[in-house]
């Protein structure tokens, strides 16, 4: 006997909201059913958090158009579908309660959205925008405590701070080992699936994913997403896309563009000098990054890392690098590398770089195709084969 998928609309007396209730029976053994809600902003509940807060393991939220000020914080496992990006917008309050710390320094850390408690959610259909405020560490989706997100088609607009220079991110996967999350220390690990978002403005970062030391890594995919940096609204550096530190990320099919630095530090020479990335791969071995567009940045990938795959990328019209390899050994393959100052930049600071190029299209530079940089004793080498 096949399933039947029965609606039906309970009110409650207590407090006369209204709910819908999707009950299903299964074919199988005696009657048995899973009832999941769908509860409904604003008809049923004034906000989303106190929609969340209502709903039970499994439920969803759905939110209808409009602009909705306020945090949410999403601590069980639930799907959050808004009307549509442009339609639904969660907007952050004048101020942000902070879910953390970095204790280095006391530093709040505050989310429009977080994501967290081992929760496995689903959001899609919406808007988080800023502005943030100042001096915390601000982020447009927060996902902690090796909980699970899939966002799709949704857009992260405005994480700025305007007026200070805070750090201010469109989304972050995890937490680096100096935050304490609720009161707990040593980082936290998360993982997810972002597609067909679009990360537009931010001060810092736009996707970040990083975890801690000494446990199982944060692993997100990162697929066909437009992240879109700028002139930062003070004086720091950007990077678009980045994978660091106790993380694995598969980032394809991204167009990435305009992360620049501003600030004083900011240079052409990788060692001496700080440079804002498209894309940036610190310490994340086994990651991947192909089939990605990255342009307008001072460096279009920065890639500090060992066995990483770089393949079937356009780095096109980045202001100094096409790419960088940096303490690392690296082989890219059937990239386009093209405009700019030089296509690959070699870089040993700590320890010797290769970088081994198959394959990639390298044009079009106002200075050399390829450049070494050394430093302290290390070796720096690049070579091409067709």
């Amino acid at each position: 006997m096949r399933a039947r998928v029965r609606s039906l609309v309970v009110a409650t007396t207590a407090s006369a909201v209204m709910a819908t209730f999707v009950v299903v029976a299964g074919s199988a053994g005696p009657a048995q059913a899973a009832a999941h809600r769908v509860l409904l902003v604003p008809r049923d509940f004034a906000t989303i958090q106190a929609a969340v807060n209502a709903a039970a393991p499994g439920d969803t939220v759905n939110v209808a158009a409009g602009t909705f000020v306020g945090q949410v914080a999403i601590n069980k496992d639930l799907t959050l579908h808004g009307a549509g990006a442009g339609a639904t917008v969660i907007k952050a309050p004048p101020t942000l309660a902070a879910y953390g710390m970095r204790t280095s320094d006391s530093t709040p850390l505050t989310a429009i959205v977080q994501v967290g408690n081992h929760a496995n959610v689903h959001m899609s259909g919406l808007d988080v925008t800023g502005p943030v405020p100042c001096p915390t560490v601000d982020e447009g989706i927060g996902v902690v405590e090796d909980a699970n997100l899939d966002l799709s088609d949704a857009r992260i607009l405005n994480l700025l701070s305007p007026g200070c220079t805070a750090e201010a991110y469109g989304m972050v996967f995890g937490a680096d080992s100096r935050y304490a999350i609720n009161g707990v220390p040593g980082g936290t690990a998360a993982s997810g699936h972002v597609s067909h978002v679009v990360v537009d403005t931010y001060q810092s970062v736009g996707i970040v994913v990083v975890g801690p030391y000494g446990r199982a890594p944060s692993r997100v995919t990162l697929s066909d997403n437009t992240v879109n940096g700028g002139t930062p609204v003070d004086p720091a550096g950007q990077v678009g896309i980045w994978i660091r530190l106790n993380a694995v990320g598969q980032v394809t099919g991204n167009t990435v563009s305009g992360a620049v630095c501003s600030d004083p530090g900011c240079g052409f020479d990788p060692i001496a000098e700080y440079q804002s990335s498209g894309i940036v791969v610190e310490r994340a071995d086994g990651s991947t990054v192909s089939g990605n567009h990255v342009s307008g940045a001072d460096v279009g990938l920065f890639d500090n890392a060992s066995g990483v795959t770089v393949n079937g990328n356009s780095f096109v019209a980045n202001n100094m690098f096409g790419l960088v390899v940096f303490d690392a050994d690296a082989v890219t393959k059937n990239n386009t590398i093209t405009g700019g100052r030089v296509g690959i930049g070699a870089v040993a600071a700590t320890q010797d770089t290769t970088e081994l190029s198959s394959g990639d299209h390298i044009s079009g530079f106002s200075g050399a195709a390829t450049q070494t940089f050394e430093c302290c004793g290390f070796h720096a080498s690049v070579t091409v084969k067709p």
